[in-house]
């Protein structure tokens, strides 16, 4: 099954867009969490991420403006740590802002897309639609 990781440092926002994808997409697993560290550790102790035996998408929604481990921070991490991983990954940035240095930035670092905040289902549906090509 397909699922969709959403890092954003509000909970209410979370809530949101995970209601959102799983009316959108029921057949679509929703993980939601509230930092960039949380991801890491996932990423890096869950058995499907460590045995390389994911078959199906993986999106990554994370907010860039997050304290402590922005979203740069994050992904630069997981690709330092693994770059099979990350390779795997779809990841589209969701923020309310990305300023013009930030946006130079995650040009290296393979990103599919930008999402201002809320995520909407129109932009939802064209993230589903480009990544599972």
């Amino acid at each position: 099954m397909p699922y969709i990781i959403i890092v954003d440092d509000d909970l209410v926002i979370n809530e949101i867009h995970t209601k959102l994808i799983e009316t959108c997409f029921p057949q679509i697993r929703v993980i939601s969490f509230l930092s960039g560290q949380q991801l890491v550790d996932y990423i890096f102790s869950e058995g499907e991420f460590q045995n390389n035996k994911f078959d199906n998408p993986i999106h990554i929604l994370i907010d860039m403006n997050m304290p402590e481990m922005t979203g740069i921070d994050t992904l630069t991490t997981i690709k330092k740590r693994s770059i099979s991983i990350y390779r795997k990954l779809k990841i589209s940035i969701l923020s309310a802002q990305v300023n013009l240095g930030q946006q130079e930035f995650i040009s290296h670092l393979s990103i599919i897309n930008f999402i201002p905040k809320p995520l909407k289902a129109d932009m939802l549906n064209r993230i589903i639609e480009i990544n599972e090509m």
